[in-house]
Parts: C-alpha cells; sequence; structure tokens
C-alpha cells in the first residue's frame, strides 16, 4: 500500500484523483488478499491422516491451490509488460510486492509444520519403543513395583 502512495502521489487525470487512484488499488489489494485466504485454507486438508502422512499431499494441500492463482497473476503481468511495454512496470512490481512475501512465507512455514510432524511423529515412536519394553519387563517379573 505504501508502493501505492508513492506510486500515484503526482497523479494527475481528468477522470480520476489520486485519492480515488490509491483507494482503489487499496480495495484491490485486499481482494486479491481475501482470494488468497480463501485458496489457503486447502491447508487443513492436512487434518485428514492420510493427507498428512504423505508428503506429496501434503505439499498439495498446502501450496497447489494458493500458488496456482498467484502464478496466473505473475504470467498476467510478465505477458501485459511484454506486450505493452514498460508503462506497466509499477503494476508489475507491485504484484511483485504483494506475492513475494506470501510465496516464501508459505513455503517456510510447510517446512515449519513438516519439521513439527517428524518430530511428533519420532516422539511417539519413542513412546511405544518406551511402553513395549515397559511392558516386556512387567510380564517378565509381575511382582515388580514401580517408585516415581
Amino acid at each position: 500500500m505504501i508502493f501505492s502512495i508513492i506510486d500515484n502521489y503526482y497523479y494527475k487525470s481528468e477522470w480520476l484523483d489520486k485519492g480515488t487512484v490509491i483507494m482503489i488499488t487499496i480495495l484491490a489489494s485486499v481482494i486479491f488478499s481475501i482470494m488468497i485466504c480463501l485458496l489457503s485454507l486447502s491447508i487443513f486438508l492436512n487434518k485428514i491422516s492420510m493427507i498428512r502422512n504423505s508428503f506429496v499431499l501434503s505439499i498439495l494441500s498446502w501450496i497447489l491451490l494458493p500458488y496456482s492463482l498467484l502464478i496466473i497473476f505473475l504470467i498476467y503481468q510478465i505477458r501485459l509488460v511484454n506486450r505493452l511495454g514498460m508503462i506497466y512496470m509499477n503494476d508489475f512490481v507491485y504484484v511483485l510486492i504483494m506475492i513475494i512475501p506470501f510465496m516464501i512465507s508459505l513455503i517456510l512455514t510447510f517446512i515449519k509444520y513438516r519439521k513439527e510432524i517428524t518430530t511428533a511423529n519420532t516422539v511417539l515412536r519413542l513412546n511405544q519403543i518406551f511402553c513395549q519394553k515397559i511392558r516386556q519387563q512387567i510380564s517378565i517379573n509381575p511382582h515388580m513395583v514401580f517408585l516415581f
């Protein structure tokens, strides 16, 4: 939004003033952000154990829908800049400013999520092994007394 204010500070037109252009840009940013948020709801599919336990399904549920919209926007902007020249370069920069932080944060949160899943699975396995050993000890010596 700061880029929009700086970019449109000296905007002059017969139909719109600079305040209106800035408000339209902010409205477009909010609509874009809402679209990304709605598409990111597929992250909750990782609650299903079949998806959570499969790396491929997990990464697809995490990034497929949000990245598809982001890639469509980037392709559209690149084509617009290539077709019309540098006139629309500011729009391309604005789209990059909105998209790149989200793409990076989505990847980082997925990496963090997978590490937590791996750690939780490791702790669960260790707990199961520990419980099995205790059961074995109890079955060997049923009169064994545990002092905690």
